[in-house]
């Protein structure tokens, strides 16, 4: 879904004048899969405690330059 979003707005040329942000999770019975695009953050809280489910979009990170 982010590809093909990612390609209309290429092809409109409006991606300059748009943003977008969004988290996706995959439940399975066994399985929680989450990733996120954009200024958005996943949590879990359980018990009153938060547990971070992604992690920040950040230009200082390795794995995003």
């Amino acid at each position: 879904a982010f590809l093909h979003t990612d390609a209309q707005l290429a092809a409109s040329r409006a991606a300059h004048e748009v943003g977008t942000t969004a988290v996706v999770t995959l439940v399975t019975a066994r399985h929680l899969w989450v990733g996120n695009c954009g200024d958005s953050r996943a949590l879990l809280v359980r018990e009153g405690e938060a547990l971070a489910l992604s992690f920040d979009h950040k230009a200082t990170r390795l794995d995003e330059v």
